[in-house]
Parts: structure tokens; C-alpha cells; sequence
């Protein structure tokens, strides 16, 4: 086995790896949650209960991801899905910091591009990216009442309400409906606020067999960790996306400089609009921010 690079977390080497291309029964197995992300869960599971491999029980699994995604989280110990593929004194070691973060944003099959508007020129901005979308179109916002003043934003660029599903307006059977005309192409636009994302839409994505084609951030996010879920939500199972940001001008430094930092390391397109606001703007906190801010 080649010598793996190693991190060290209070007094323990941990071994990094790459998400695996090839797989040896002898070896420590090394998961990649990307794997289960473009469908190769039954192979994963024929690997881990292949007869030369030894039982959960017998053997150390070392399991690496950026993200903790809901098909991954349902094959761990104490999930819904979970058969032995591992054992249960799992450990679960944290790993913080930009590149972590630089990490879960890694998806080379989505496209992202930041679009400048202030926030009484998103209306038009937003009509114009929605109707520019072909396939399924997500548009996420950084709270529930943002959602809500979408909604009419939208009617207002004659995008009509029985087009939108603003799905945190719904009771959970009605969300589920919401959810499955939309998959079938019958709803226009899934109109969500970040938390909404996470708990009702990104754990639905793969029951449904939906693809997103495009995700819209009407809001910067609050965090960086809700801009990577953004992320997650297209370009998957081996189809493109696309993730576009609205920006206006009193985001913050701090929030700008992140952005930028994914862009680079994802070899995206900066506009030089975006490289100058990052040096210019202010460093305001995320409370003081219009439209969220990291």
C-alpha cells in the first residue's frame, strides 16, 4: 500500500485519501461519500459484503467526505438504511478551516457564476435567470420571510404562483406533493429557504430521481457550509449544473474573500467587479448585511 499523507488531530495521525478508483480486499476499505453521490451505492455495498472482505466487526472502515450527505448519514450506524457495513462505535473527527470548506464546495460539474445586483434591482435580475433555466430550477433564499417576498417577486416578472412551490408554506403532505410535481417538470420553480433546503429538499432529491439543473441564490448565505448545500444540490449523479449568487454592494469583506477563495480553487469565472468589491467593501457582521452575508 502506498504511504498516505497524514493529518494530525489531537495526538493521532489520521491518513487522507482521495475518493477511491480502484479497491483491494486486503486494504483498510476507504468510503467516499462522492460514490454514493453518483449512484454506486449498490457497488459499494456488494465491496463491504464481498466474502473476501472481513465482517464490519473484524475489520477498521475509514470512511472520508466533505459532506455528510442524507444517503450517506442513512447507511451509518443508527440510520434508517443501516446494515452492518460498519461497525457501531463509529468515531466521527471533525476537520474545520477554509480547506474543509474549500473541500465540500469541490464539484467540477457545476458551473457557478455571481451576477451583481443591489436588492431593488434582484427583482429583474431573478426573472431573468429563472427564465433563462431549462430543466429543474431551485431558488433559495436565507430565511422563510425572504421566501416569501420572492414569491411575489416572481408573480411580478409574470412568473404565476401555480408555477412557484414555496414549499415552508405547505403542510408536510402537501410538501411532498409540492415536491413530486415539481420533479415531474409540473412546477416551474422550488421557491426554499436554506433550512429548508437542508431538512425537506436534499434528503427527497434521490426518491425522486431528481436532477437540478439550477440553483439560484437570491440571498448571499449566511455561512459558508449553506453555500456548499447550494452547491450539493446540482450537478450530481455525473449531470452539470449550475449555481448562480446574487451580490449587491454592501455585502461584507469577510463574505466576498470566501466566495472568491471557491471560485479560484474551482477555477471559475471571477468578474473583476467581484476581485475589486472583495478589497473595497465594507466588513460589516452578517446581522448588518441586507441580503445575509457571510
Amino acid at each position: 500500500m502506498a504511504v498516505q499523507p497524514t493529518i494530525r488531530v489531537e495526538g493521532t495521525d489520521l491518513p487522507l485519501t482521495m475518493p477511491i478508483a480502484s479497491f483491494d480486499p486486503a486494504e483498510v476499505p476507504q468510503l467516499s461519500a462522492q460514490l454514493l453521490d453518483l449512484g454506486f451505492e449498490p457497488q459499494l455495498r456488494s465491496l463491504l459484503q464481498h466474502e473476501a472482505m472481513a465482517s464490519a466487526q473484524e475489520r477498521q472502515t475509514l470512511l472520508c467526505c466533505a459532506h455528510c450527505s442524507p444517503a450517506l448519514k442513512r447507511l451509518l450506524p443508527g440510520g434508517e438504511e443501516a446494515c452492518g457495513l460498519t461497525r457501531a462505535d463509529l468515531v466521527t473527527v471533525h476537520l474545520g478551516g477554509p480547506a474543509a470548506l474549500l473541500a465540500a464546495c469541490d464539484n467540477s460539474l457545476v458551473t457557478q457564476q455571481v451576477v451583481f445586483a443591489e436588492e431593488r434591482d434582484k427583482q429583474p435580475a431573478l426573472g431573468k435567470l429563472v427564465r433563462a433555466s431549462s430543466g429543474l430550477t431551485v431558488v433559495v433564499c436565507s430565511s422563510k420571510r425572504r421566501c416569501e417576498m420572492v414569491a411575489y417577486l416572481l408573480q411580478a416578472e409574470r412568473i404565476a404562483a401555480d408555477e412557484v412551490a414555496q414549499l415552508e408554506k405547505l403542510k408536510p403532505r402537501e410538501q411532498k406533493a409540492a415536491l413530486a410535481a415539481w420533479a415531474a417538470g409540473k412546477v416551474r420553480v422550488l421557491l426554499v429557504s436554506d433550512a429548508a433546503l437542508l431538512e425537506l429538499v436534499a434528503p427527497q432529491l434521490a426518491p425522486l430521481g431528481a436532477e437540478v439543473a439550477h440553483v439560484i441564490g437570491f440571498d448571499l448565505p449566511a455561512a459558508m457550509a449553506q453555500y456548499a448545500e447550494r452547491l450539493q444540490c446540482t450537478g450530481r449523479h455525473g449531470h452539470t449544473g449550475r449555481l448562480s449568487t446574487l451580490i449587491g454592494e454592501r455585502e461584507s469583506r469577510e463574505a466576498l474573500q470566501l466566495l472568491l477563495g471557491v471560485l479560484r480553487e474551482q477555477e471559475q469565472e471571477v468578474p473583476r467587479w467581484l476581485d475589486g468589491q472583495a478589497t473595497l467593501s465594507h466588513s460589516a457582521p452578517p446581522s448588518e448585511v441586507t441580503a445575509g452575508g457571510w
